[in-house]
């Protein structure tokens, strides 16, 4: 009997050995448990250590719950063929959703930065910059999410997609927007990562504090070659083929790649982009926590040579 039969007959269904699911599920289980750990102590931080939790806080916490619902879904990083025909229709309805929370993810971590840096100056040419670049974040959510949800002319049909009837646009118009949103959203992470790198060269003086400064705002540099990588597998696929060693490069505009295959490499570099931007914000509301855990070690540190120093002025 053909594998694919028995593999539709089982309740259970298990990726094929060559899916992507088994790299990129472990991946995003990783990246997770790191950005709620880093949001638990960011809450720890803001709430008993400074006693000022904002808005910024909150905006760090959606932007986890968001980052966390929009996961590899079941099917992706798989050849369409390789998926059972009896999950496809479930595969297929939950796009839309997936899509929809990718977007907001992005959109709340981007705000939860920009909501951050009020706390860094009320300069007036910066305090610009970050409304300026807030009205970008919410102009590309909204013509995504507007988009999305004119897809088909019942709005319902997005996720019936069993409906005979339904009529929606084509998938190279979706992915025309999408490549749209991912240019946009590079050019934005960009700003947020030039926003407060400027204002601390404009304030602060030369030294290691801004040095450590401006070093852990560049974590958001990784956020941005994530968003590049994502604008890549949008625009280009890759193949490498294992018996020349060469990586072909070409336009893939189809379907029956995209929508499984591709999309699970997608997700995985879209979900990765969430959450560099989500430490991005993270990282810089831990200093009071840092400054805390260094002084404490330092004066462990302190106590145990001076301990030992004692020992040997005792010692005959």
């Amino acid at each position: 009997m053909n594998s694919s039969h028995s593999i539709l007959s089982s309740d259970v269904w298990v990726p094929p050995p060559d899916s992507r699911a088994y790299i990129l599920t472990p991946m995003l289980i990783t990246v997770m448990t790191i950005s709620s750990l880093l949001v638990l102590l960011r809450l720890i931080t803001r709430i008993f250590l400074i006693k000022a939790l904002g808005v910024d806080d909150l905006l760090s916490v959606a932007s986890l719950s968001a980052n966390m619902k929009a996961g590899i879904q079941e099917g992706e990083g798989t050849h369409i063929h390789e998926v059972p025909i009896v999950k496809l229709p479930h595969y297929l309805s939950l796009v839309a959703t997936n899509e929809l929370l990718f977007i907001f993810s992005l959109c709340i971590v981007r705000f939860s930065n920009l909501a951050f840096f009020f706390r860094l100056s009320r300069d007036k040419w910066f305090v610009r910059g970050i409304y300026a670049v807030g009205f970008l974040v919410f102009s590309i959510t909204l013509i995504a999410v507007a988009f999305i949800l004119s897809k088909c002319k019942d709005v319902r049909d997005l996720w019936n997609i069993n409906n005979p009837n339904r009529e929606c646009k084509s998938f190279n118009a979706e992915l025309s927007v999408m490549i749209f949103h991912a240019a946009m959203g590079i050019f934005i992470d960009m700003s947020i990562l030039a926003l407060p790198i400027w204002i601390v060269f404009r304030k602060m003086k030369f030294s290691p504090k801004m040095v450590r400064v401006v070093l852990i705002f560049c974590v958001g540099a990784l956020s941005i070659i994530a968003g590049v990588l994502r604008l890549i597998y949008h625009v280009l696929n890759f193949d490498a083929d294992m018996y020349v060693y060469t990586l072909q490069l070409s336009s893939d505009l189809n379907i029956e790649t995209i929508i499984t295959y591709k999309v699970g490499v997608i997700s995985l570099w879209g979900g990765i982009e969430g959450h560099l931007g989500l430490w991005t914000a993270c990282f810089p509301a831990l200093q009071p926590l840092f400054r805390l855990a260094g002084a404490k070690l330092s004066i462990s540190w302190r106590t145990q040579a001076v301990k030992e120093r004692h020992t040997s002025y005792d010692k005959p």
